[in-house]
């Protein structure tokens, strides 16, 4: 974290990164002396613009040189004189530095941003793997999420693909888009854990929570009163899993995984997009909410609602 209080006293961070430093901030007030120091530091060169001083060239040639042969002195035409920077060098030095730091911390950040969207996308494509595999062996049919009962939530893919060898490591649950994950040692509950904690228990929370990770995945839909979930064998492919929904899914707001940029989206024939609205392609159909605007089951077969691992499909 001390590597992004430049970055953040600089103004360079996205708000998610802003967060993330000032609750670390809270929690290590130390670092608040070591941040006052830094901005102390970079207001002492903040200096209203000025003329290079005449002859900084030529001293700076002359002083790498004699360096670079291990020499103090340096020698002009007439004889031998000492060489020393001037106050003014070093400011405008260390003003040229600055510049070019403002001028590269927005593409580092970039790089960082696409670099975390690339790995959240490698992590679904894993996920397409395994729930892919589970499909071949059940007929076609990815994991279900019951319309009721213990195993009711969207998050039972998760230790679902666990029981049957599919899925062994948590990270591919989490996205990297969050930024540092709180539950990044915690591993996949089992069907196990979740069959002996009783309903509406906080250790059945906990575990419900954790369950899907950091992803949505998709509840079944209800056609002529029946509850039916995805398969694999459709023709034209759905999405199965994406980032998760913002903190109200029947909003304009994209994910928050990524900043409200956008989100990546697992279809049911392991292809990962990555999208800025989370409506359907020519279709406004939101992909967190059903036709009824709830966080539940589809309405028909056509009604794809993407759900965090805790919610349920029974709202009817």
């Amino acid at each position: 974290m001390h590597e992004d209080l430049l970055g953040y006293v600089l103004g360079s961070l996205d708000e998610e990164e802003q967060a993330e430093v000032e609750r670390w901030l809270k929690d290590h007030p130390e670092a608040i002396e070591e941040m006052e120091r830094l901005r102390n530091g970079l207001d002492a060169i903040r200096l209203e613009e000025q003329p290079a001083p005449e002859g900084l060239a030529l001293r700076t040639s002359r002083h790498v040189f004699a360096r670079s042969h291990g020499h103090g002195d340096v020698s002009s035409g007439s004889g031998v004189r000492r060489f020393q920077f001037k106050l003014t060098d070093y400011v405008v030095a260390a003003s040229i530095v600055l510049v070019a730091t403002i001028l590269l911390f927005p593409a580092i950040q970039r790089s960082r941003t696409e670099a975390r969207e690339m790995a959240c996308k490698r992590n679904l494509q894993g996920l397409g793997v395994a729930l892919n595999e589970y499909s071949n062996v059940w007929g076609g049919y990815f994991p279900p999420v019951p319309q009721t009962g213990q195993f009711s939530f969207a998050g039972v893919y998760g230790p679902t693909l666990v029981q049957g060898g599919f899925l062994t490591d948590a990270v591919a649950l989490q996205c990297p888009g969050k930024g540092k994950h709180p539950n990044r040692r915690a591993p996949i509950p089992t069907m196990d854990n979740i069959r002996k904690s009783p309903q509406g228990s906080k250790g059945y929370e906990v575990l419900t929570r954790l369950a899907g990770g950091d992803y949505a995945y998709s509840f079944g839909y209800l056609h002529k009163r029946r509850y039916h979930t995805w398969t694999s064998a459709r023709e034209d492919h759905v999405p199965i899993l994406s980032d998760l929904p913002p903190e109200v899914p029947d909003s304009s707001n994209n994910s928050e995984s990524h900043g409200g940029r956008g989100q990546n989206t697992l279809w049911s024939d392991g292809s990962v997009s990555w999208a800025t609205t989370h409506t359907l392609t020519g279709k406004d159909t939101n992909i967190y909410v059903n036709k009824d605007g709830k966080v539940a089951a589809g309405i028909g077969s056509e009604d794809i609602v993407l759900a965090p691992s805790d919610s349920r499909p029974s709202s009817f």
